[in-house]
């Protein structure tokens, strides 16, 4: 959801938005998630008994969805609106890579 709102809030194209006006390729979009679990592990968000076994499963199975950015409609829709999903995603953003403008 953050490559959605670093667009709509700050009017920077990132990750897929980037590749898909000729900024970047897949590649470039995966590097990226790559780098974000790596501040996440270094911020020290990840579980404690998270591996590096753990690291190659979160990109296989986020493989075919770190290409599309994700709205805050498509959270709600999957998850309702009560659950105030959007909002524990847009914090975890936050700490992870800090204020809209601080990319990957």
């Amino acid at each position: 959801m953050r490559v959605e709102d670093e667009y709509v809030f700050n009017g920077d194209m990132v990750g897929a938005y980037n590749v898909a006006c000729g900024g970047g390729s897949k590649a470039t979009t995966r590097a990226e998630f790559c780098r974000y679990v790596g501040l996440a592990k270094s911020k020290g968000l990840m579980p404690p008994d998270w591996r590096s076994s753990d690291d190659r499963e979160l990109l296989k199975g986020a493989e075919d969805n770190i290409h599309f950015a994700i709205e805050k409609s498509d959270i709600v829709e999957k998850f309702g609106y009560s659950s105030m999903e959007h909002v524990v995603l847009r914090s975890m953003a936050k700490q992870i890579i800090g204020p809209f403008g601080a990319w990957v």
